[in-house]
């Protein structure tokens, strides 16, 4: 009996570690070649975007609607920014959504409330005198610039 066990002991060894000493090759994991992008044509996933350029394009933004320059607020945008409503946003279009706003009236101030970086978009807090709401801004990481490319209201 103690002979079938010890034959059953050395066979189920053998099989075990019989399988770890295969004949075959080693397999090679291929690693991609190093390259170099200049930093200036880099794209970035946006969890990873600086969020310096996008607050600033915004902050000149709502700089230029406060000074009443619509034409220069225009610019933020980019071309095929849409309206709230999901339209494709007009400089008449949005002198309109300026004026129902109320920020075009008189003076409003503006402050910053946060950035969020996926899908990249910065908040801002609008006191109108009359009315205290938060504007989501999505943005467009593009390089340096950050274009404005929707939002929920002005």
């Amino acid at each position: 009996m103690a002979r079938r066990l010890l034959l059953f002991y050395m066979l189920f060894a053998a099989i075990l570690f019989g399988g770890c000493a295969s004949s075959t090759q080693p397999s090679v994991v291929a690693r991609p070649t190093p390259t170099s992008t200049p930093l200036s044509q880099a794209t970035l996933p946006p969890s990873q975007v600086s969020p310096r350029s996008c607050i600033e394009n915004v902050m000149n933004f709502y700089r230029a609607i406060d000074q009443k320059d619509l034409r220069k607020a225009y610019t933020y945008f980019a071309s095929d920014a849409t309206t709230p409503d999901g339209q494709k946003l007009t400089y008449d279009a949005f002198g309109k959504l300026v004026q129902e706003s109320g920020t075009a009236s008189g003076s409003f101030k503006y402050t910053l409330s946060g950035f969020v970086p996926d899908p990249p978009q910065v908040v801002m807090t609008i006191d109108t005198g009359k009315y205290v709401y938060h504007s989501h801004l999505r943005v467009r990481p593009n390089g340096g610039l950050c274009p404005i490319t929707t939002f929920d209201r002005i």
